[in-house]
């Protein structure tokens, strides 16, 4: 949950359209109201608060449209403008000093400098062939 409240505080605070709109889990037929009621004990193990079991009439005026047995209410999912988070991603990771290489092969790669030598841990660098910096 914590993934969800910081990806919602991001868009938030960069201006990436996003929109909490809920999600309806619906049981169809008697045999899938257990594993919907297993999914709902599982999320909220888990940490996900706010979930509603509900009942096929509570979904009924939820939906009209939907013929369901059993709901279950997930009420802080929701749709984020992917592109422009992927965006807000790379301009984040080149203000870091990152850089994005794409359609490159990794021919080698550097030996990482020990961490004893510069006091932290480092990964190494790529060498690359053909680099086609973005």
């Amino acid at each position: 949950m914590e993934g969800n409240r910081l990806l919602y505080q991001l868009c938030a605070r960069y201006g990436v359209p996003h929109r909490r709109l809920g999600k309806l889990v619906v049981a169809t037929e008697a045999e899938e109201e257990p594993r919907l009621e297993a999914l709902a004990k599982n999320a909220a193990e888990n940490g996900v608060t706010g979930l509603r079991l509900l009942t096929s009439r509570q979904v009924a005026e939820l939906e009209p449209r939907v013929r369901a047995r059993a709901g279950l209410l997930v009420p802080d999912t929701g749709i984020v403008d992917v592109h422009r988070l992927m965006e807000l991603y790379l301009w984040l990771a080149r203000e870091r000093g990152a850089e994005l290489v794409c359609r490159t092969e990794v021919v080698a790669w550097n030996t990482p400098v020990p961490a004893t030598l510069c006091g932290c841990a480092t990964w190494g660098a790529p060498i690359l062939s053909g680099a086609t910096w973005l």
